[in-house]
């Protein structure tokens, strides 16, 4: 099961990113609804990664494993 999914998701990625790529070039017709959206979804997916970073290299790291190791 778990090979099954890993050799879906080159593939899988492969036509995402795609997909994207058209909707970020379907700029240069003029400001659209595609644009809009792969804009959106790049915003969203940024901003996730971020606090994912934060939350695991500052709080984890620098907050709560010191407070655990004197405890």
């Amino acid at each position: 099961m778990v090979e099954r999914i890993s050799q879906l998701a080159d593939p899988i990625g492969a036509i995402i990113g795609f997909a994207l790529t058209i909707m970020v070039l379907s700029y240069i017709i003029g400001d659209n609804i595609l644009f809009r959206v792969a804009i959106s979804i790049f915003i969203g997916v940024a901003s996730g990664y971020a606090a994912i970073l934060i939350l695991y290299n500052v709080i984890w790291y620098q907050v709560l494993v010191p407070v655990f190791q004197v405890i």
